[in-house]
């Protein structure tokens, strides 16, 4: 296949896989209080299943990505054929390669699977969850629920031993926070998205609309680390997640105040710059310092 190999990379998404192993092996240590090989290991079983989803929508979203000028789009249309092959190849080889080093995670990763083929695919006649306003995102936020909470927790054998109520206020923190990364990336493309009809939260209610949902979503995702600081559910290590959201603010602030839409390229310094806090929160770990017990 033709095309240089940054192009090529980009169609993988490089800042959404980073982010996907980054969050694993946050909440892997959260629920675990231990930074181990192998929780590494399921990170990267995340960002593979994660990685084939990203692969795949890039031949299926082909006319999204040409009309809003995505980088490897013309790459990835000209290869239309080898890129979807290569994609569910690598699909079925990486689910029985998982069978060596994480069998029990595999119905989780066939849920997964099956959940990204209904986001990219039309399947028995119904439209692809791309294409369907508002599934579009929750598709997204199942997919995230398996790689960030499920793989860790089964993964490490802790699905009987987590705190339910500790594991649902995570997830009701996350997934919120997650979707206005979604919609950030919807605003980047706007243009070509409301020209191929895709009902995108701005396309549907227009940009300044669709900041005020990512400000709501903001306000939601905060609520709960609050909740479960004042009630106790939640331990210091769980609740001071709340500060992604801070940060969040703050980017919008710069990338995406009034008028403003955020470009492609300010999109993905979003997401490092999501990846690097929970890097940071990984390295205060690792030199000692307290995340309470």
């Amino acid at each position: 296949m033709t095309g240089g190999w940054r192009i090529w990379a980009s169609v993988a998404r490089p800042h959404i896989l980073s982010i996907i192993f980054a969050s694993t092996v946050t909440y892997g240590w959260i629920f675990r209080g231990e930074h181990t090989w192998d929780l590494a290991l399921i990170g990267f079983i995340a960002v593979w299943d994660w990685f084939i989803v990203n692969w795949t929508n890039k031949a299926t979203d082909l006319e999204e990505d040409l009309a809003n000028g995505i980088a490897g789009a013309a790459e990835v249309a000209a290869h239309k054929r080898v890129v979807e092959g290569l994609g569910w190849a690598m699909m079925i080889g990486g689910l029985f390669a998982g069978l060596w080093v994480h069998p029990e995670l595999l119905p989780l990763r066939l849920s997964f699977t099956a959940v990204g083929i209904v986001y990219n695919y039309n399947v028995l006649g119904f439209k692809r969850l791309k294409e369907r306003y508002f599934f579009k995102n929750f598709g997204s936020s199942i997919l995230f629920t398996h790689s960030v909470f499920l793989y860790p927790l089964f993964g490490q054998g802790l699905e009987g031993s987590y705190s339910l109520p500790a594991l649902l206020l995570s997830i009701l923190f996350f997934l919120p926070l997650e979707l206005t990364y979604e919609v950030l990336y919807d605003l980047r493309d706007y243009e070509g998205d409301k020209q191929q009809g895709v009902p995108t939260f701005p396309v549907a209610h227009g940009p300044d609309r669709a900041k005020t949902i990512i400000y709501g979503l903001l306000a939601f995702s905060a609520v709960w680390p609050i909740v479960g600081a004042v009630t106790g559910l939640l331990r210091l290590r769980e609740w001071v997640v709340v500060a992604a959201v801070l940060q969040q603010l703050v980017l919008m602030r710069v990338y995406a105040w009034r008028d403003r839409r955020p470009s492609a390229r300010e999109c993905i310094a979003i997401t490092y710059w999501g990846t690097g806090q929970l890097v940071s929160y990984n390295l205060w770990i690792a030199v000692g310092l307290p995340l309470g017990p």
